[in-house]
């Protein structure tokens, strides 16, 4: 199995769309997770950088990454929101979703 380096979290209220890749970029998973089944993926994984939003709940998981011992990104939301007014989401960027 492929080492996962980054591990891109884009957060919402009760699904996480969580995007997996090992070093070369290549994507290893793409998923939607629950709120209780994220916290056990970043509980069962080694650590990695995990990157997501700068938003309200963001502190919280960002927090809780570290606490599994991962490298916790914030990325600015003004960045997020450029990417989304083109239309690119953690799922178009990467292809579908695997359960």
């Amino acid at each position: 199995m492929t080492a996962r380096h980054i591990l891109a979290i884009d957060l919402a209220k009760r699904s996480f769309q969580v995007c997996a890749t090992d070093r070369g970029g290549a994507v290893l998973c793409n998923r939607v997770l629950s709120r209780a089944r994220l916290q056990q993926f970043l509980s069962e994984q080694s650590p990695c950088i995990v990157a997501m939003e700068a938003c309200a709940t963001s502190r919280f998981w960002g927090r809780f990454a570290q606490n599994c011992g991962h490298d916790v990104r914030l990325i600015l939301a003004t960045l997020a929101l450029t990417s989304a007014s083109r239309g690119e989401t953690v799922a178009s960027l990467t292809g579908p979703t695997v359960a």
